[in-house]
């Protein structure tokens, strides 16, 4: 986890190292400590794990990162084509995982799952192939990889994810 002062403020960097260091200290199991971390919201500063959002705010770039952390799967390949050495990963993997962090927003009471955009449109993860113009982005849904049956039918988009990633097993 980063701990950017630029991003968290003062006040919610401290929190987010007393947290870390609490977590540590006090054995909190691993997939309680990675829920606590996909699944947060509010403030940083009342909810230390939510400034995992307020770093990085990018769907692709979110989906990298927490699989990345959190899988030990590394998806940088599968952005632009299927992966060139594992061919269990497929581009079309990296974009359903990626969808399941378009609601995620960052506002200033802090993280949110919106529903809707400004215009009250739904809020969908978008891919513009190469070649293709905007206006052309496909609606990609949100899905996992693997052991889809891990993956709760009901709760928000972050929650769900949480509870897959935290039932992986190596």
């Amino acid at each position: 986890l980063q701990v950017n002062r630029k991003f968290l403020g003062e006040e919610g960097s401290i929190a987010l190292r007393n947290w870390i260091k609490d977590s540590v200290a006090s054995n909190k199991p691993y997939d309680q400590f990675a829920r606590e971390i996909i699944a947060a919201s509010g403030s940083n500063v009342e909810n230390p794990p939510a400034a995992y959002w307020k770093v990085i705010r990018d769907p692709a770039s979110l989906m990298e990162n927490t699989t990345h952390l959190f899988l030990a799967v590394r998806f940088n390949c599968n952005k632009c084509h299927d992966h060139p050495f594992d061919p269990q990963w497929k581009q079309h993997h990296f974009e359903g995982l990626a969808a399941f962090f378009c609601q995620t927003a960052v506002t200033v009471g802090g993280v949110t799952d919106r529903r809707t955009g400004e215009d009250d449109k739904a809020v969908v993860y978008k891919v513009v192939d190469p070649g293709a113009e905007e206006d052309d982005a496909r609606i990609v849904p949100e899905a996992v990889p693997f052991n889809s049956e891990w993956l709760p039918a009901d709760g928000g988009l972050r929650h769900r994810l949480a509870d897959w990633i935290t039932h992986h097993e190596n």
